[in-house]
C-alpha cells in the first residue's frame, strides 16, 4: 500500500488535497488491500478482538 503522499506523487497531484478531492476508493477495495498485508491482518485481528470485548460487555436486552 502507498502512503497518501506517495499516492499523490504517483498520481501526479501537487499535494494531497487534490488527491483527496478526486480519489474516492470503495470501502470493499480498501478492506481487501488491508487484509492482504501482514500489518493489515494484524490490525484487523485487533479490531475483531476489541469488537468481541465490546459485545460481551453489552447488556442483553430482555
Amino acid at each position: 500500500m502507498f502512503q497518501i503522499h506517495e499516492l499523490a506523487k504517483v498520481n501526479g497531484n501537487v499535494d494531497t488535497r487534490m488527491l483527496l478531492r478526486y480519489y474516492h476508493p470503495h470501502g470493499r477495495e480498501l478492506a481487501q488491500k488491508l487484509a492482504r498485508s501482514p500489518l493489515g491482518r494484524k490490525q484487523l485481528e485487533e479490531m475483531r478482538r476489541e469488537r468481541e470485548i465490546e459485545l460481551e460487555a453489552m447488556p442483553i436486552a430482555a
